[in-house]
C-alpha cells in the first residue's frame, strides 16, 4: 500500500515498536523483512529491543538481536551465514500456520487498535 514501515506515531513509535510492545513476533518479523529500523528510538528513548527485553519476550529479543547482528555484519562487508534467514523463515512459517502461538501478551491499556 506504499506506507512506510518506519512511520512513527505521536509517541515516536513505528510499527516495529508496536509489534514488539504487543508481543506479535510474526509482525515484528514481517516489519524487519520489509526494512524496519531496528535501532529507531521512541519519544522515551526506547528501541524495539529495549521494549522486548522489558516485556521478557525471548522470541522477539532473539529476533531483534539477530537483526542487529546482521546489520553490523553488513556494515563490515560480511555476508554471514544463513542462520538469520533460516530463523526469519521459521518464524514467518509459524506466524502463518499457527498465529496463536506467536501472540504472547494482551495489548497495553494505552494502545488502541
Amino acid at each position: 500500500n506504499g506506507a512506510s514501515v518506519n512511520q512513527s506515531d505521536g509517541r515516536g513509535q513505528g510499527p516495529l515498536h508496536l509489534a514488539t510492545e504487543l508481543g506479535h513476533t510474526g509482525l515484528a518479523c514481517l516489519f524487519l523483512k520489509r526494512g524496519a529500523d531496528v535501532n529507531a528510538v521512541d519519544a522515551d528513548g526506547r528501541d524495539p529491543l529495549t521494549i522486548a527485553m522489558d516485556a521478557a519476550n525471548a522470541d522477539i529479543v532473539t529476533l531483534l538481536r539477530l537483526a542487529k547482528m546482521r546489520e553490523v555484519e553488513a556494515a563490515q562487508g560480511q555476508t554471514g551465514d544463513d542462520t538469520y534467514l533460516d530463523i526469519f523463515r521459521d518464524i514467518s512459517l509459524m506466524a502463518s500456520d499457527h498465529p496463536e502461538k506467536l501472540a504472547r501478551a494482551p495489548p497495553p491499556k494505552h494502545c488502541t487498535l
